[in-house]
């Protein structure tokens, strides 16, 4: 996650899991999209973490019409987006985070998907 988090304790985080080696990429696309992000952002959430898997390109053109998007509309407060590629030891980390902020977690639902176990 990028130093320009600005995490604080009002933070709420919107995590996307994607898939690892086969990556849902219309997920990324439509995650990304202005009227998805507009209602990201209507819901109070700070913070969009995107796990892309191996479809960084995907990611990439689709964060930079969000931001674009961004850009254009008012916002009450900024939203930070990321992505990471994935590593099936650094998730734990972002789950707690979405816990700990009341957030969302909305998943490729694959078949070897799990989250939050406590």
């Amino acid at each position: 996650m990028s130093q320009a988090w600005n995490w604080t304790p009002d933070s709420k985080l919107c995590l996307i899991t994607t898939g690892a080696t086969a990556p849902f990429t219309v997920l990324i696309e439509s995650v990304l999209s202005p009227s998805t992000i507009d209602t990201i952002q209507s819901l109070g959430f700070t913070h969009v973490l995107v796990q892309y898997g191996s479809a960084k390109d995907v990611y990439t053109s689709s964060l930079e019409g969000a931001r674009a998007h961004l850009q254009q509309v008012e916002q009450k407060r900024p939203l930070v987006i990321d992505g990471i590629d994935f590593d099936p030891n650094s998730l734990q980390s972002q789950f707690t985070l979405v816990q700990q902020s009341k957030g969302l977690v909305i998943s490729h639902a694959g078949m070897h998907s799990s989250c939050c176990a406590s």
